[in-house]
């Protein structure tokens, strides 16, 4: 069942307030944090097919779930720093895709306390949104491919119709099947 827009934002809350004081290492937390996030967007990660730790030419890809997304984590203490990490990230991205299935659509670099999302195949110059984590559930709409949905990408959300975002879900819908 699909999680209502206001149920996703009641678990960001939750979870930027769990994971707001973090001062950590990537390697003890990047899986429970990941996990934690698909949980607030509905998805079972298990289910999804999602995995961890997916070697790559001399490292390792965090998070890859195929046609979705990739994330790449660093330690809290980069979060002011993602701009030395892009290129690996998008390394990664360029890396991930095969003769057999495509790159991922969407790339995220996250150092627990703050978020950059890529489009490479679209934006790849620049991140579509970077936010900070306790800006996490006004954001919710950048990550809902987390959730089977269209992400949105924009300043003022709530300009938004209603009709917009059932379009926007529908073309994410007919996107998902062509692919399979």
């Amino acid at each position: 069942m699909a999680l209502s827009g206001e149920e996703i934002r009641r678990r960001l809350r939750e979870f930027a307030a769990q994971w707001g004081g973090y001062r950590g290492s990537e390697r003890a937390e990047a899986q429970t944090f990941l996990n934690g996030l698909l949980e607030c967007y509905g998805t079972s990660r298990r289910e999804a097919g999602v995995r961890y730790e997916e070697a790559q030419d001399g490292g390792f890809i965090d998070m890859v779930w195929p046609g979705v997304c990739i994330f790449e984590m660093k330690r809290p203490s980069e979060a002011d720093r993602l701009e030395a990490h892009r290129a690996q990230a998008l390394r990664y991205w360029q890396r991930s895709g095969s003769a057999r299935q495509a790159a991922p659509p969407y790339v995220v670099l996250c150092a627990f306390h703050r978020f950059e999302i890529w489009q490479p195949g679209a934006v790849y110059t620049e991140p579509r949104t970077i936010f900070d984590l306790a800006e996490l559930p006004e954001n919710l709409d950048a990550l809902a491919f987390l959730a089977g949905r269209e992400p949105i990408f924009v300043a003022d959300q709530s300009e938004l119709t209603r009709e917009a975002v059932v379009l926007a879900e529908e073309k994410w819908r007919r996107r998902r099947k062509a692919r399979v």
